[in-house]
């Protein structure tokens, strides 16, 4: 994390490049620092623009988790409502992209619609089938929301597929990244991250 921080201090603080936003507030999440990632999406959604561009609909559940997992469950069900809202009608503009379900399956878990957000994600996984360098990224959102709502065997078969493929999950995901914490101490998906792990690690 170390060599991270270095890097993400390389972006510039107004960057409004999508991939750049995503790291920095990624790595707070991974860090557990809660406050900095809200601070980050609230800045982006305080931009003028920020509803002109569809790629930013991602702010709202990854403002609502970080809301939910710094423990603010009220914050989080007002943000969560408010992407559904927002993402819904943007459905009916765009005619639901795959990326906007995506993130529809996710404000949908967080407001605990178990139905809605395996549909959703299971939409979008469906769609990327046969992409080779998204749909994996799509597949680990839904093995999430398995996790999430104690669909353990489901979400175990689909990491075991996920580890082994390019584009797939990575051990520093799956080590840090707060939405596995469901499945944290499953002796599977401990020793999923064990066999991962390069010999010689903890040395």
């Amino acid at each position: 994390m170390d060599d991270a921080e270095k890097l993400i201090g390389l972006i510039p603080v107004d960057t409004v490049n999508w991939y750049a936003q995503t790291a920095r507030v990624t790595y707070f999440l991974y860090r557990r620092e809660y406050d900095q990632a809200i601070a980050e999406l609230k800045s982006i959604f305080a931009r003028p623009d920020f509803s002109q561009h569809e790629w930013n609909a991602w702010c709202y559940p990854a403002l609502g988790w970080a809301q939910q997992w710094k423990g603010d469950a009220a914050m989080a069900k007002v943000t969560f409502s408010e992407g559904r809202e927002r993402l819904e009608a943007l459905r009916q503009d765009t005619k639901g992209t795959r990326l906007l379900v995506r993130w529809l399956s996710s404000v949908y878990a967080g407001l605990g619609d178990k139905k809605a957000a395996l549909r959703e994600a299971q939409q979008a996984v469906a769609t990327t089938a046969d992409d080779a360098f998204y749909g994996p990224w799509y597949e680990a959102n839904l093995a999430q929301i398995e996790a999430l709502f104690g669909e353990v065997d489901s979400c175990m078969t689909r990491l075991s597929r996920l580890i082994q493929i390019p584009a797939g999950l990575t051990i520093a995901d799956l080590k840090l990244n707060p939405a596995w914490d469901p499945v944290r101490g499953d002796q599977r998906f401990e020793k999923l991250v064990a066999d991962l792990k390069p010999k010689g690690a903890d040395k």
